[in-house]
C-alpha cells in the first residue's frame, strides 16, 4: 500500500520524509502530496503500525485538533 522501501533504515525514510516535505513547500505540487503521504504511511508500517491504526490514530487527533482550535489555542 505504501511507497517506502522496506530494506531501507528507518532514519533514511525519516530525512527522505523531510526532504519530500521541504520540496511540497517550494513546489505544491500534487504529486509530491500523494508521494509524501506514501512514504509517511510508510513510515509508521516500517516502525509496526497497520494502515488501520495510522488511520485511527489520525482521525483522534483531529478532533482534539478541531477541539482546540474551537477554545482559541
Amino acid at each position: 500500500m505504501s511507497g517506502a522501501d522496506k530494506k531501507r533504515p528507518i532514519a533514511t525514510q525519516f530525512r527522505y520524509i523531510f526532504a519530500l516535505v521541504s520540496k511540497l513547500d517550494k513546489t505544491k505540487s500534487s504529486i509530491t502530496f500523494i508521494e509524501l503521504l506514501s512514504e509517511y504511511i510508510g513510515l509508521g508500517e516500517m516502525i509496526g503500525f497497520s494502515l488501520e491504526q495510522i488511520e485511527e490514530a489520525f482521525y483522534v487527533k483531529d478532533v482534539i485538533n478541531h477541539e482546540r482550535q474551537s477554545e482559541g489555542y
